[in-house]
């Protein structure tokens, strides 16, 4: 095989790999999130606000099995440690926002999307080994 065409068989293969990721995460959940991000226009939100969204999101479209989210929902929050160093009023704030943005206020009472958010924050701030 000439490197010429063995190029382009590379190509090819990245390319469908690439659907194949597209498709599967599509199906996992980004069609959904697709249509709150679509109305938020050019507003960039934080990551940790993004990611609690998403954990909302699939878990109100049926995306996150009842163990799984058990197991989620069985993590360590911290809101005791964000209460005692005053940063609960924000936790709070941000979670509010990620129910609002994700349409998932009406399902999830305000103390478990608080604990969803500070979860994902507060690993976004473990340095990571």
């Amino acid at each position: 095989m000439r490197q010429r065409d063995s190029y382009l068989l590379t190509q090819i293969l990245m390319i469908d790999a690439e659907q194949v990721c597209q498709k599967e995460a599509w199906n996992r959940g980004h069609k959904d999130e697709c249509r709150v991000f679509k109305t938020l226009g050019d507003r960039e939100l934080p990551k940790a606000v993004v990611a609690c969204m998403e954990l909302l999101s699939r878990r109100k479209h049926g995306r996150i099995a009842d163990d799984e989210w058990a197991r989620v929902c069985g993590l360590q929050s911290h809101i005791d440690d964000f209460k005692k160093n005053l940063s609960y009023p924000n936790i709070a704030l941000m979670a509010m926002g990620a129910s609002q943005f994700s349409v998932t206020h009406d399902l999830f009472d305000t103390d478990l999307v608080a604990a969803m958010y500070a979860r994902v924050s507060y690993l976004r701030t473990v340095p990571r080994v």
